[in-house]
């Protein structure tokens, strides 16, 4: 994850002009960054945005106003609407100029997120539903045919032979890398030009990982290093190992819907180029008329929690048009966060936390509260020496910003600064300091500990929210003498901030595996694991979780993340220089590809995606309360710990029968409630009425997704043939108006 370091002179305590109280902070440090840099030229080399380049932004419009507010600018470029958000294009020195327009509410950028099977398979039920089961008499399979599966991501090799067909032709309909200091350039391919696509960057696999998860598909030979299921331990490193150089076997590492279509974004992690990414996704498989599920194995925790943000506010719409699946966070043993009412005396009357790290502090601290109240802040030092803590700076007002910088009694303590920004948020009115921390670590000579201290009005409840490298602690430094009055951090709610979002399926992940085959040195072989600290089928340590600030309880399901194998970019290998710690290979042309391990929710996240895509193959009109609804009733709940299971250990097999049984049950919550789909069925055929409709692309769909008989019409009614079809069956319209379903029984 890219860092806005800040210089030590970059910043003064003071107030922001008005138009820069609209741009999120994140934004606000990259325009003072550009502002020193003018003063300053040795600057010009550490800016995260150089001056007169192309940002990428989310822009919220005030109610009344559409797009044409920004265009008729003539220097903002809208590549994408979503509700009142704009995705949009413009010059970095001209964001003040865009945030003073009265039609605009917000302006952010600058934010960006971090990326967070042959045991996977059957621990999900996904196998039986792949190799075939028994419902109502007849045996049915799935494996993701018309469907369009996506992902945002970073670390893809496009032509890996995971994402070909048998025949050696790609899987990948659409792919788009984004590329440029925030990702403003971005090339489009299709499975015409695919070839041409390498990969994105060597330096990561993440991508290449996770789509493998979701949705590869090789089966066929390949050299493996495996362990015998049956003689799988429980724990630590003892095992039976296979090598078979010279015959070779089927790789066992396919993933989840192998014969979906792919549609794979890549590049810059920032906040606009992921909703851009989105966007595109679910507009290619509208555009083919197929249902589609998008995967965001990405995340950060700062943010408000509460879906308001724009990021947030702009996935929650594209969620009505296909299903979001996201990662819930890695950080579920670590000490990110703390929640607070504050009281009106004492201890109670304050905030104060020892922020801390393994080396030194980085990245983003944030803290809300829980309404528009001032929270009076200050970042200083604790001397328990005299039991006193210092500030170095405080801010008591909205659009007031501070730093460390320059301030002796700071920098005779620690190296690195802390800048902070203070606001009372557009979106959600509630108020908002920001501190980022740029490589704060305590000197040898220090005597005194960095701390903050924040207070408000009696019943304010204040939420702080760290990442993995800033965490809170009652302790010096995370690990010296506890003091009087001062907070612990706690996972408790280590959530990622947009799971927090209505429309968005939160993963956490359980395990599957804690020992695996690698080839070692030499194909000599070995084995890894993790020691006994992932017992199989618990919770993963690491697996986040928490409550947004509505109140809901997070993630809602969980399935395998850890000790996952699966596809692995070959170009990261090569930079590595080794393939000792790969699991499996194969040829590809006269190119070899690798299987490996990786651990996440961002392993657990694609395996749901995937899921999500058997299950829209059975019934492409699922939405997402529905999609929920079956996850809630066909899920294996969990006793232990359940605050951080949500429904409990994903079960596809149970929920493509609870897909089944709804769509075959005339009335049920499955069929469309929408009044403007009028079915009238006849002898051989079926007319189909929408009202208001100026085009349709009418199916005829059994109870295993096929689509049986399709047309494509003008006008608003058509008659669809069901000449020697009887049964249950769901027309389907996809119109200029929506998508409508409808089942009928055919006599």
């Amino acid at each position: 994850m890219k860092k806005l370091l800040l210089p030590i002179s970059l910043l003064i305590l003071g107030m922001m002009p008005a138009a820069a109280q609209k741009i999120n902070p994140k934004g606000r440090i990259i325009l003072e960054e550009i502002r020193m840099s003018r003063t300053d030229p040795s600057m010009q080399s550490t800016l995260s945005v150089k001056p007169g380049e192309q940002v990428r932004a989310l822009i919220t419009l005030n109610p009344g106003y559409g797009p044409s507010a920004l265009t008729s600018t003539g220097f903002v470029e809208v590549t994408a609407t979503i509700g009142d958000i704009c995705v949009a294009l413009f010059p970095i020195d001209r964001a003040e100029e865009v945030a003073e327009l009265r039609e605009v509410k917000s302006v952010s950028f600058g934010d960006e997120l971090r990326p967070t099977l042959d045991f996977a398979r059957p621990s999900g039920k996904v196998s039986e539903v792949q190799n075939g089961f028994t419902y109502n008499g007849q045996t049915m399979s799935f494996d993701g045919t018309g469907v369009v599966l996506g992902m945002m991501d970073i670390g893809l090799e496009p032509n890996h032979v995971n994402f070909k067909n048998t025949d050696g032709t790609t899987r990948i309909q659409r792919a788009w890398n984004f590329t440029g200091t925030d990702g403003t350039n971005v090339t489009e391919y299709t499975a015409s030009n695919i070839r041409s696509f390498t990969t994105d960057t060597d330096k990561e696999t993440h991508g290449t990982h996770v789509a493998g998860i979701m949705a590869g598909g090789y089966k066929g030979i390949g050299i493996v290093a495996y362990l015998d299921v049956a003689e799988q331990p429980t724990g630590g490193f003892n095992g039976h190992f296979k090598l078979d150089k010279e015959n070779g076997m089927n790789v066992p590492y396919y993933g989840v819907s192998t014969n979906s279509d792919l549609a794979l974004a890549v590049g810059t992690l920032t906040t606009p180029n992921i909703i851009q990414a989105v966007s595109n996704i679910i507009a290619y498989a509208e555009s083919q008329n197929k249902p589609v599920a998008v995967n965001l194995s990405l995340g950060s925790n700062s943010g408000p929690h509460d879906g308001t943000d724009a990021y947030s506010k702009a996935l929650s719409e594209l969620g009505k048009r296909g299903i979001i699946v996201m990662a819930a966070g890695n950080e579920g043993d670590q000490d990110i966060s703390i929640k607070k009412t504050l009281g009106s005396s004492g201890n109670n009357a304050y905030l104060r936390t020892f922020p801390y790290a393994s080396d030194a502090i980085n990245g983003i601290v944030d803290l809300w509260g829980s309404d528009n109240s001032v929270v009076t802040l200050s970042v200083g030092l604790y001397s328990f020496s005299t039991r006193k803590f210092t500030p170095v700076f405080t801010l008591n007002g909205a659009n007031q910003q501070g730093t460390t910088a320059n301030k002796t009694a700071f920098t005779s303590e620690y190296n690195g600064s802390v800048v902070a920004y203070s606001s009372l948020d557009p979106n959600n009115n509630r108020y908002e300091v920001l501190m980022q921390f740029n490589s704060v670590s305590r000197k040898s000579s220090a005597s005194q500990y960095i701390a903050i201290e924040a207070t408000g009005n009696s019943g304010n409840t204040l939420y702080l929210y760290g990442n993995d490298n800033a965490l809170f602690s009652n302790r010096a430094g995370g690990t010296g003498t506890t003091a009087t009055g001062y907070t612990k951090g706690s996972p408790a709610n280590s959530i990622s901030d947009a799971c927090c979002a209505a429309n968005i399926l939160s993963v956490g992940s359980y395990n599957t595996r804690n020992v695996w085959g690698v080839f070692n040195n030499n194909d000599e072989g070995g084995i890894y694991g993790f020691n006994g600290s992932f017992p199989v089928g618990d919770i993963s340590g690491f697996s986040s979780y928490g409550t947004s600030f509505q109140g809901t309880k997070l993630p809602l399901v969980c399935a395998p993340g850890a000790g996952i194998i699966s596809s692995v970019n070959r170009y990261n290998v090569a930079a590595q220089g080794s393939e000792r710690l790969m699991s499996a290979r194969a040829a590809n042309g006269a190119l070899t590809d690798y299987w490996g391990e990786l651990q996440g929710t961002s392993m657990a996240c694609p395996f749901v995606t995937g899921t999500v895509g058997l299950w829209l193959q059975a019934d492409p009109a699922l939405t997402f309360d529905q999609v929920l609804e079956t996850i809630n009733k066909s899920s294996v709940a969990q006793t232990t710990v359940p605050e951080r299971w949500g429904a409990g250990k994903i079960d596809a097999l149970a929920g493509i029968k609870y897909v089944l049984d709804k769509k075959a049950a005339i009335g049920s919550v499955f069929e469309d409630e929408d009044q403007r789909l009028v079915l009238t069925p006849g002898s051989g055929s079926c007319n189909v009425y929408v009202a208001g409709a100026s085009r349709m692309t009418l199916s005829l769909v059994d109870l295993q997704g096929r689509a049986l008989r399709t047309i494509e019409v003008s006008g608003d009614n058509a008659d669809i043939s069901t000449d020697g079809l009887t049964g249950i069956y769901v027309v389907e319209a996809v119109t200029d108006l929506g998508r409508f379903a409808r089942k009928a029984v055919l006599r």
